[in-house]
């Protein structure tokens, strides 16, 4: 692989290079060297990077679905012990997506 396709699959990914780094277990230094082609990313890398990917956009994809299902919840439910476990949770989420943005 060379290190304009590492750097285009990281980049498609969304990711920093220490993101990428910390997904195969190297260190933010050994991904930076294969992006300037000091350094091979080995096959076995490739896949797990690609394998790590996947998952984690599955994994947000499912979180995403979760966190809209919640929020649909609090606006539809009626009973008053509905309404309050969808508010609880609603909150949960909107307090775990701000220690995400920070």
């Amino acid at each position: 692989m060379t290190r304009d396709e590492i750097k285009k699959m990281r980049k498609d990914a969304g990711l920093t290079q220490e993101e990428a780094a910390r997904l195969i277990g190297e260190s933010p230094r050994s991904w930076f060297a294969m992006e300037a082609g000091r350094r091979v990313l080995k096959k076995g890398q490739q896949e797990l990077f690609q394998i790590k990917i996947r998952s984690e956009a599955t994994t947000k994809s499912i979180e995403g679905t979760i966190v809209q299902l919640i929020r649909l919840g609090a606006v539809l439910a009626t009973a008053p012990e509905q309404i309050c476990f969808f508010k609880r949770l609603e909150k949960i989420v909107n307090e775990r997506e701000k220690e995400r943005e920070s």
